[in-house]
């Protein structure tokens, strides 16, 4: 085992590469909109962290565990918030003064503390709703209320109109059972292959003396195995 240890290569640590993929995402967010080249730099890393893993996952990696679902909706769901942090810090980006007018408030002492006349205030003054800058405002407002009260709403939508509640629906696809929508050939090789089964092991036990019944050694069940014999077609294939 230190043999096969040494050289059956790392593990191949899932969390590791979805925190790569969180920290590229959020941060390209964040400061996109001030900074529109880490765009082009995310699609860049994210490219080069899929073809660097996917090479080291068939070549280096040992063979990884059986990972569920539920890592990757966990991640999908962190993933979510990254839009709305992009419009609450775009709208910031955008009403800035310094950014994009060059506005510069002079003081008076060098201990002064600098003044940017950029508050949260203006959010709620007309400055604030000017272009470009109210389009990610509005959106950000939208994103919030989404993310933190969309159960609830959605909720309340349903009360009001059930139709929109999205359940468990069961489908009539109007189709036949499996065995009778086979073609004859296909319909005759499974009930050899049955056939021959049971018959084939009934004989391999009296080679070794074992007296017990075929129907032991089945490959379906007697109900399932029934209905294969007495499907006929119905000249709906699959």
């Amino acid at each position: 085992m230190q043999y096969v240890n040494l050289y059956a290569g790392p593990e191949f640590l899932m969390h590791f590469k979805y925190s790569a993929m969180l920290n590229i995402v959020y941060v390209t967010m964040m400061y996109g909109i001030a900074l529109p080249i880490l765009f082009l730099y995310a699609i860049l890393g994210l490219l080069v962290l899929f073809i660097s893993e996917k090479l080291l996952f068939f070549y280096t990696y040992r063979l990884p565990p059986s990972y569920d679902a539920s890592l990757a909706k966990h991640v999908i769901g962190q993933m979510r918030f990254a839009p709305m942090i992009m419009m609450v810090f775009g709208y910031w980006f955008l009403s800035s003064n310094q950014l994009l007018e060059n506005k510069i408030f002079m003081i008076q002492r060098a201990s002064d503390t600098p003044l940017t006349g950029h508050t949260y205030g203006d959010f709620v003054y007309a400055d604030g709703w000017g272009a470009p800058q109210w389009p990610l405002a509005l959106m950000s407002i939208f994103m919030i209320i989404q993310a933190f009260f969309g159960g609830m709403i959605m909720k309340c939508l349903i009360q009001c109109f059930p139709s929109l509640e999205v359940g468990n629906e069961e489908l009539d696809e109007d189709i036949d059972t499996y065995w009778n929508v086979l073609d004859d050939g296909d319909r005759k090789w499974s009930q050899s292959e049955c056939t021959n089964f049971r018959g084939y092991a009934n004989m391999n036990l009296e080679k070794f003396g074992m007296k017990q019944k075929s129907k032991d050694f089945k490959l379906l069940e007697e109900e399932e195995f029934q209905a294969l014999m007495d499907s006929k077609s119905t000249g709906r294939t699959l």
